[in-house]
């Protein structure tokens, strides 16, 4: 089956992957029960702030970002000598935030896909809505990013998703919505 459709079972994978990025799993109101009951008390008041990511060279990865995403306004920055702390957090114009954290030497994680990262318990990668995906993967490329994953189509009917990684190795996952699909729901 899956020779007919064109897909190797590794971009099979890799679009299972990307689904978990979409979304899809929300608990859809307060009458469901088990694990995915959304507290009356806290629904609808979070708002996603930033991710935090820590890094071997701050300076790289801030110039790598403020090229590959825009993120060049610096809205916090903090130094701590004594314990080898740099942090800073980045910001685009359009809200887009990441906080870069370098502590002297910290070890990376080496992952060579997303199949391989998803065996590893902890966050792996972030996942960015994009209207273009085809000229977001370019640029991000042109900006020092490695391809792991080229453009392709999600499960999602007219989803397609990529993934990069960074000058360090760290997972992006670049999502393009299915056309009529806004991406993430703002208040």
């Amino acid at each position: 089956m899956l020779k007919k459709t064109g897909f190797s079972l590794v971009s099979v994978i890799l679009m299972v992957i990307a689904l978990a990025g979409c979304g899809l799993n929300q608990a859809s109101d307060s009458k469901t029960t088990g694990a995915s009951k959304v507290n009356n008390a806290t629904e609808g008041t979070f708002t996603f702030d930033h991710v935090g990511l820590s890094v071997a060279d701050l300076d790289a990865q801030r110039r790598f970002y403020g090229k590959a995403l825009g993120l060049v306004e610096e809205e916090e920055h903090f130094e701590m000598p004594e314990a080898k702390i740099r942090s800073v957090i980045l910001r685009a114009p359009d809200g887009l935030k990441i906080e870069l954290i370098e502590r002297g030497e910290s070890k990376p994680q080496k992952f060579k896909d997303p199949f391989d990262a998803s065996g590893t318990q902890g966050y792996f990668h972030w996942a960015l809505y994009v209207k273009d995906l085809e000229k977001v993967y370019s640029d991000i490329l042109a900006a020092g990013a490695v391809s792991v994953s080229p453009p392709a189509d999600a499960v999602r009917p007219g989803a397609r998703f990529a993934y990069v990684k960074d000058p360090e190795g760290n997972l992006i996952e670049l999502i393009q919505p299915a056309a009529g699909d806004k991406g993430p729901k703002t208040k």
